[in-house]
């Protein structure tokens, strides 16, 4: 199993995925850094400018099978920490409602916080 640099020739791959999950993506949502495992699973890292970076938009193809979609997820997650580490980042976020990702983000090292609240603008329709 390959996990590879995101390129833009990969979105109509993710969108599909999406639309499987119930999702709608468009290719302006996604940023330059992101990783794929073809077939099976891609995730995002959002870029600031500070120390801290984002890890969103965790996608997998849900029609694929189950354990080779967690290990892709398992290698879209380690190559988005070692490029956020490469890139300086001292703190990545990242936000889910699914447990299984929860289960292995905490087995990964990270810190689960709680009572936050997601805040969203859609700044199209300002």
């Amino acid at each position: 199993m390959i996990v590879r640099p995101y390129t833009d020739d990969d979105f109509p791959e993710i969108a599909e995925w999406g639309r499987r999950w119930g999702a709608k993506y468009s290719a302006d949502q996604f940023p330059k850094v992101g990783f794929i495992v073809p077939g099976l699973a891609a995730y995002f890292l959002y870029q600031t400018d500070s120390t801290i970076c984002f890890m969103e938009n965790l996608i997998s193809n849900r029609e694929a099978d189950p354990k080779q979609r967690a290990q892709a997820v398992d290698l879209v997650t380690m190559a988005i920490i070692s490029s956020a580490q490469m890139l300086g980042y001292r703190v990545a976020y990242a936000t889910t409602d699914v447990a299984t990702v929860v289960v292995r983000a905490l087995a990964q090292g990270a810190q689960a916080r709680s009572k936050q609240t997601l805040l969203i603008k859609n700044l199209a329709h300002s």
